[in-house]
């Protein structure tokens, strides 16, 4: 223990344990705390030291104090604290109003906690999970929590969740919107080969981009331009109508004599005809089609 100011000392360590009365960080960035402690003597020191496991640094919660300045026990922090002549060093420890806000913990289990009630909880079945209470004032909200672990991966809060486990990834927003995409498995006939599924679900969905059809001949999805796709929808709405109103006269389209099996097949070879072959692709690489 070697901070700034520190001058090597032959007396022993006097150990106890007491409360922070308030906490400083001083010029050269050591945190101190004033400790409650009994004797006139002890009670002149200059703000104790801080000392902290590696890898943690906190710093202490400032009580609640009545009309002559004394901390309420119930809310200040417990310092291990010690004395080497006449420098003093403290080990902060628990503080008991933010340990009620804290769930119990098992056996072989560890948590890091901050001042309100948030954690970092490591369970004994090996997951990890992280709790956020709601903002001030808004204690109806739901708090945000995170969980890690062999199970998966799950995430809820005011906005919705996310799961991503066993039976796939699914979000889900606080307005109602879900996304889902997972697997299928126990259809029958044909559709035996399904392995696996996606499904979106709002009040209204809008889609910006290239209209994916099939899977193509090496397993590749090409992408049809929108604009020449509802052309040739448009077309083919068109050319069906013609069918419906040979239908209702009895009359072929090009006129005289009645509806015969050439007359329909004339009409669709005439539609097909309209139709490329393949479909506009607007961007080809080794690996892709869109």
């Amino acid at each position: 223990m070697k901070g700034p100011g520190y001058a090597p000392s032959t007396s022993a360590f006097e150990w106890d344990i007491g409360v922070s009365t308030g906490s400083v960080t001083d010029g050269d960035g050591i945190c101190r705390s004033q400790v409650d402690v009994p004797g006139e003597q002890k009670a002149q020191v200059s703000p104790y030291e801080h000392h902290f496991p590696y890898g943690v640094y906190s710093r202490p919660l400032a009580p609640v104090t009545d009309s002559s300045g004394n901390p309420n026990p119930a809310t200040a922090n417990q310092l291990l604290y010690s004395l080497e002549g006449g420098i003093g060093h403290a080990w902060p420890m628990e503080n008991p109003q933010v340990l009620a806000l804290l769930p119990t913990i098992q056996p072989g289990e560890t948590m890091f906690h901050g001042p309100l009630g948030q954690f970092w909880r490591m369970t004994n079945d090996g997951e990890m999970a992280c709790y956020c209470p709601p903002p001030a004032g808004n204690s109806g909200s739901p708090p945000f929590t995170m969980n890690v672990g062999p199970t998966g991966f799950v995430i809820s809060g005011p906005w919705g969740s996310l799961r991503l486990d066993s039976s796939g990834f699914h979000v889900t927003t606080s307005a109602g919107a879900t996304f889902d995409l997972g697997g299928v498995s126990g259809l029958p006939g044909p559709l035996s080969a399904v392995s696996s599924s996606a499904a979106l679900n709002a009040g209204s969905i809008s889609l910006v981009g290239n209209t994916v059809i099939g899977a193509g001949a090496i397993g590749q999805a090409p992408g049809v331009n929108g604009t020449f796709l509802l052309a040739k929808l448009a077309a083919i709405d068109a050319a069906l109508k013609a069918i419906s109103t040979t239908f209702a006269t009895g009359i072929a389209p090009t006129g005289g004599g009645p509806v015969t099996f050439a007359t329909l097949a004339a009409v669709i070879a005439a539609v097909a005809a309209s139709v490329p072959a393949t479909p506009v692709l607007l961007y080809t690489d080794s690996n892709a089609t869109y």
